[in-house]
């Protein structure tokens, strides 16, 4: 396990000293992850995989932990008493967390690569639907902006992954070439090393010291409040010693989402704290992902 974190820490090393050297290709790899590489790990993931009650049960999960956030975000930010700005900020990176470029690295290295299957079903029926849907809208709602309902529907039906996933469950009834499904594998078994590096050019630390309150508040909610619900919410059901609800746990307890500093910037919102929240969120999870995994 700890081999696997220290594989993780060291490719976000090499991504950042890329960064300090002027060789941030952080968004042509991550277009590549998105649009190749991560199609095709949900594609080696999914199609194999038998799906039980159990499996279907991640869903839920994902989705009451974003909204659990969602929740302790906006009243975070009315503590402080924020700008309309910086408050969806508040609000997105509280609940939606970094389910998958960094998610799957910590749940590979925690749980094995067999355990991929439960986190893609976490991230995408969760962490991206919502991301699609309700993070446009607290951004939009942010910006003074309304969101287009075809677009979002749009956007949402051709993202790659979600085409991934249709072909993946799709393509269950057939028997495919060995050929094929090598070529699969193949292709997924570089989205991990490519995407830590990615996020790692991504780091920034100067606005941190900033945007310290508030980027606290965030991390307190996402790393900290919702893991906790969400352990609470199982734990009467003693479901702790199955590994899905084990990677739903760890998947809850994930830093805030890149893409929230993508909206940030798309929506005019408030990027500083986006970034600081995103870059010291995964530096500390390197410290909570262990003890949270120890724990349970």
């Amino acid at each position: 396990m700890f081999q696997g974190l220290l594989i993780i820490f060291c490719f976000l090393i090499i991504g950042y000293a890329m960064k300090l050297a002027k060789k941030d290709y952080s968004e042509q790899l991550m277009h590549f992850c998105i649009n190749i590489a991560f199609p095709a790990l949900i594609i080696h993931k999914l199609y194999p995989l038998k799906l039980s009650v159990a499996d279907l049960l991640i869903i839920p999960i994902a989705v009451l932990s974003i909204f659990i956030g969602f929740l302790f975000g906006f009243l975070f930010s009315s503590i402080l008493k924020t700008k309309r700005e910086t408050t969806a900020v508040i609000i997105m990176a509280s609940g939606l967390g970094n389910t998958s470029f960094v998610g799957f690295p910590f749940v590979e290295a925690l749980f094995g690569s067999n355990s991929l299957g439960y986190a893609l079903i976490f991230d995408q029926f969760g962490s991206f639907l919502t991301l699609s849907l309700a993070g446009s809208m607290i951004a939009a709602w942010g910006a003074q902006k309304t969101s287009s309902t075809e677009k979002l529907i749009k956007s949402f039906i051709l993202f790659p992954p979600f085409l991934a996933i249709m072909a993946a469950i799709f393509l269950k009834i057939f028997v495919l070439p060995e050929f094929f499904l090598s070529g699969v594998e193949k292709l997924s078994a570089v989205l991990l090393p490519i995407v830590t590096i990615a996020v790692g050019m991504k780091i920034d630390i100067r606005h941190i010291k900033q945007t310290m309150t508030s980027t606290s508040m965030i991390l307190v909610s996402k790393m900290l409040v919702v893991p906790l619900f969400i352990y609470i919410l199982l734990l009467p059901f003693g479901v702790l010693d199955k590994e899905p609800f084990r990677v739903a746990l760890i998947e809850s307890a994930m830093p805030p989402m890149v893409m929230v500093v993508v909206f940030a910037s798309r929506y005019g919102l408030d990027k500083e704290l986006a970034v600081s929240a995103v870059a010291l969120g995964i530096f500390i999870s390197f410290a909570t992902m262990p003890i949270l995994y120890f724990m349970i």
